[in-house]
């Protein structure tokens, strides 16, 4: 009846941390994640996003066009939106 309770030690749920007796040693430094960037690299990057940053610099100077002709729309929205529910008859 017991050995229903019992886990095999190969089953996934006895994965995981282990006790081996000793304690971690954290003096030991852990490795990099990952490569690290060359300081050429760095360099091909940051020219990069600087061109894109002037790309859009750009680009924003047509917003403010943008601007009015959605102030305009939200102006006669909002009148046609009246007249619509002023047009209509209460029950």
């Amino acid at each position: 009846m017991l050995a229903g309770c019992m886990s095999d030690p190969g089953s996934p749920a006895s994965t995981g941390a282990k006790d081996t007796g000793t304690y971690p040693n954290l003096n030991i430094k852990p490795g990099q994640a990952t490569e690290q960037l060359t300081p050429d690299q760095v360099a091909s990057k940051a020219g990069e996003l600087r061109a894109a940053q002037q790309a859009n610099a750009s680009q924003a100077g047509t917003a403010p066009n943008d601007v009015v002709m959605l102030r305009k729309i939200g102006e006669t929205h909002a009148k046609e939106a009246l007249d619509e529910i002023e047009a209509k008859p209460t029950n």
